[in-house]
């Protein structure tokens, strides 16, 4: 259905407009004419009978001549005539009027003439229709009566009579549209969960068209929509649940605390030393079924492809995820020293895939600094300084195994450790085989050991001389 109306640029009483009038009209505002002239609009909702109200405002006796605008033939035509009163009630149909009221109680005041344009709006939102809902976009168009508003490039009753007769245009039928997803019970929901700094521009429009994109509905929703039209008038409509198609990676990851032997949040640019235990979270990936993990490391190869260091795939949503790394023909629950990236892939069963990727994680390479090693220690129980140990904080970094051998000063073997350094517990000052406290003095060590990137420490600055006190 096509309508005839005028731009909407101002909303006015009705009752703003003495001498002409549309008491029972639902909204009335201005035009604007290119000359700045105006006429009004004046709106009824669904009504069965609509009225013009034209009045002499002195209270003298008047002729009303109503005229009703001719659009194909650009004319004014007469619609009604009355002499001899006051006041002059008029029934119309939609279209264009003009009244020119002559008073004939004083015949030297010059005639008024006053213009407007009639509207019966029957807007109503006939459906929503979800015209695409893939992997990528869901689109929602939305079906109403009228389709839309024919107007004219001119409004003021002067210049539309003068030629060039300007044609007529099509004017969009939506002022405002607001979506909203919400579930069955009507409650708002969130469609994007998870997701940070989602486009949610999509929600107010002034179209009749929504694109859903960036990224498209990850939750099953059903949307209200609350429309106002172009002439102040609402309507609502709630879609049934449309299912979500689409899918969205999230990883999470998290290190292991060593020192209270628990896991943290490892933040978005992980780094630690060998072996660097790391575990890997998908559990907030959204509309996903199938959970792939690859590992690379973060070199390429001669023909740009990264070196793929592990793999898991599950269909489990809340598996935890530790790599295994192979090193020296075994396999480990930690990184190696080294730069290496994650990328973690999960579909659906539409056939949606998404992919999120952990950039940088960095592996310290090994590193021994002498300082680490203590000169002295007292083992005498008192919990301070009892046993000898590398110095807080200044341990070596990214080790796997370390040799430590303790000598009298007559060269005997007092103490000894082979093994890896994530066990080394240090030495409390007891002789070797027998438990028993050796004697305050001067003691000789030697220490040396490999990193987990195979360098090894056995030069002469990891040995020296160390003062034991009781």
């Amino acid at each position: 259905m096509r309508k005839i109306i005028a731009i909407l640029l101002l909303c006015v009483p009705a009752f703003a407009w003495a001498q002409l009038s549309a008491p029972t009209a639902d909204y009335a505002l201005p035009t604007t004419g290119l000359t700045g002239d105006y006429d009004y609009i004046y709106v009824f909702y669904d009504q069965a009978t609509m009225s013009l109200t034209a009045t002499q405002p002195n209270g003298h006796n008047a002729e009303f001549t109503w005229k009703k605008l001719n659009v194909p033939a650009v004319s004014l035509d007469l619609y009604h005539q009355e002499s001899g009163v006051t006041s002059s009630i008029i029934d119309i149909e939609e279209g264009g009027y003009q009244v020119t009221v002559l008073d004939l109680d004083d015949l030297t005041t010059p005639v008024d003439t006053f213009t407007t344009w009639v509207f019966r709006d029957i807007f109503r939102i006939e459906s929503v229709s979800c015209l695409d809902n893939d992997c990528a976009i869901m689109h929602l168009s939305v079906l109403t009566t009228p389709d839309f508003y024919t107007s004219y490039a001119i409004y003021n009753f002067q210049q539309f009579l003068t030629p060039p007769h300007i044609g007529r245009t099509n004017l969009a039928l939506v002022q405002s549209a607001e979506w909203t997803p919400v579930n069955g019970a009507g409650q708002e929901i969130d469609i994007f969960p998870n997701i940070e700094n989602p486009d949610n521009s999509w929600r107010t429009s002034r179209n009749k068209s929504v694109f859903i994109h960036n990224p498209p509905p990850l939750v099953n929703a059903a949307y209200r929509l609350e429309v106002t039209n172009v002439f102040g008038r609402s309507a609502s409509y709630t879609t049934p649940i449309i299912n979500a198609v689409a899918t969205r990676a999230i990883s999470t990851i998290e290190e292991y605390n060593k020192e209270n032997n628990s896991w943290r949040d490892a933040g978005e640019l992980p780094e630690g030393e060998a072996l660097y235990e790391l575990r890997f979270k998908h559990d907030k990936s959204i509309n996903a079924n199938h959970y792939e993990w690859t590992g690379f490391a973060n070199a390429r190869q001669a023909n740009g492809d990264r070196t793929v260091v592990w793999q898991e795939s599950t269909t489990n949503a809340n598996a935890e995820v530790k790599p295994q790394m192979p090193h020296n023909g075994k396999l480990y629950e930690g990184y190696t020293p080294g730069s290496y990236q994650v990328r973690l892939t999960v579909s659906n069963n539409n056939g949606c895939v998404d992919t999120d990727t952990i950039k940088y994680i960095v592996v310290e390479p090994s590193a021994f600094d002498t300082q680490a090693i203590p000169n002295a220690f007292t083992p005498n129980g008192d919990n301070q300084n009892d046993i000898f140990t590398f110095v807080k904080g200044q341990e070596p970094i990214s080790m796997e195994y370390i040799y430590v051998y303790i000598y009298n000063r007559s060269g005997g073997l007092v103490y000894r450790y082979e093994g890896r350094f994530d066990a080394w517990e240090g030495w409390d000052g007891r002789m070797m085989g027998t438990g028993s406290n050796v004697p305050e003095g001067v003691y000789f060590y030697v220490i040396s050991g490999t990193g987990w990137d195979d360098i090894t420490y056995n030069t002469k600055e990891y040995s020296g001389y160390l003062h034991l006190f009781r």
